[in-house]
């Protein structure tokens, strides 16, 4: 009803605010619809409300505190997913380690992990970091969409001749991605899978150097 000069506010019928939000310093704006399309909107806002209950199996008045609940239990177990990823990366870094590898006298490790997420990806690191006292360490894993995430990790008595982050240029390259970090330690994410193994054969040649 922008425009609109009424003689009475009882002529706008039912009225019912949709948003209110600033435009300006000291300018606010409020959206809200009158009349008879005040009530289609509030009839819609029940149709979805009954739909809400009859999903959750609920009566009126205790959707609030099943949508709640329902968020606690998605919180729960998605804690419980990273807990089972967590011990799942490390149970691979014992058979992990057989696949060490002495690439011009330095030991090197590259492997594929099942990791859903980062998170799990930088556990598994850290639990092969604690089994190679000295080396140079690669892990990349496939995740959701198509995508690679790759750590590079080099151990502190080696950083005189390499870095993680110079490692992982090439890597990142090889799985169309990019990345950095520290000396230490570097991360890269990637759109190309199939690039894995060049991105584990670029960090070997250039321990080899």
């Amino acid at each position: 009803m922008r425009g609109t000069h009424l003689t009475a506010t009882g002529q706008a019928g039912s009225f019912l605010i949709l948003s209110e939000s600033g435009v300006a310093a000291g300018t606010r704006r409020i959206e809200a619809v009158t009349g008879v399309n005040a009530l289609h909107h509030v009839r819609a806002l029940r149709g979805e409300l009954d739909e809400g209950l009859k999903v959750l199996k609920a009566r009126p008045g205790e959707l609030a505190g099943k949508v709640k609940k329902l968020f606690e239990e998605i919180k729960t177990l998605g804690k419980e997913k990273e807990q089972l990823a967590a011990k799942l990366a490390s149970g691979q870094g014992r058979d992990l380690m057989a696949g060490v590898e002495d690439v011009g006298g330095v030991k090197v490790l590259c492997a594929k992990v099942d990791a859903p997420n980062v998170k799990a990806l930088r556990e598994a690191m850290d639990d092969l970091r604690s089994k190679l006292a000295s080396g140079v360490i690669a892990i990349a894993a496939e995740q959701d969409g198509g995508k690679v995430s790759l750590i590079v990790a080099v151990s502190k008595d080696l950083l005189g001749r390499f870095t993680a982050p110079a490692l992982i240029k090439e890597a990142a390259a090889a799985v169309g991605g990019s990345g950095g970090g520290r000396p230490d330690m570097a991360q890269a994410g990637g759109t190309n899978p199939a690039g894995i193994d060049a991105a584990f054969a670029a960090v070997k040649a250039q321990v080899a150097e």
